[in-house]
């Protein structure tokens, strides 16, 4: 009976405990089918040429990425594309934002994985780190906030 009336006691406070909610800007957080990139993010983010903006980059709301290619747009937030189930995972700090895309194949091929990483330099420059294993880790691209 103390064994159990102890084991009881240990679960309730295992259970209090783990449904604390923790900082939503210090997480890793498997989100399923959708994305919340964090507030320091949100925005327009484009690539500049000779300190001019270009028509690519990155448009980030709260619940989804937009690819951003010679003007026009492309949400990044796809439940299914016809050939298999796509969940995310996210890691967000203070200056990290880090999307994980796996597609799972409708025929059992296996999965493709995609990262999407950026990274704060300042409130007006993030870096998009490319996503292809064994590029090398020097090529990334620059982007600048842009303000309509």
């Amino acid at each position: 009976m103390k064994r159990t009336f102890s084991i009881m006691a240990f679960l309730t406070i295992f259970l209090i405990l783990g449904s604390c909610s923790k900082d939503s800007e210090n997480e890793d957080k498997k989100n399923g089918t959708s994305i919340h990139p964090p507030k320091w993010i949100q925005g327009v983010w484009l690539n500049k040429i000779f300190d001019e903006f270009d028509d690519s980059g990155y448009r980030f709301t709260k619940d989804d990425c937009y690819v951003i290619t010679n003007g026009y747009e492309n949400g990044l937030v796809i439940k299914d594309n016809g050939s298999g189930i796509i969940e995310y995972k996210e890691k967000i700090n203070d200056n990290m934002y880090i999307i994980e895309s796996i597609i799972k194949s409708n025929i059992k091929l296996g999965q493709e994985r995609y990262v999407f990483r950026f990274k704060k330099i300042s409130d007006n420059e993030i870096v998009y780190f490319p996503s292809i294993t064994g590029v090398n880790p020097l090529l990334k691209q620059h982007l600048y906030r842009y303000n309509e």
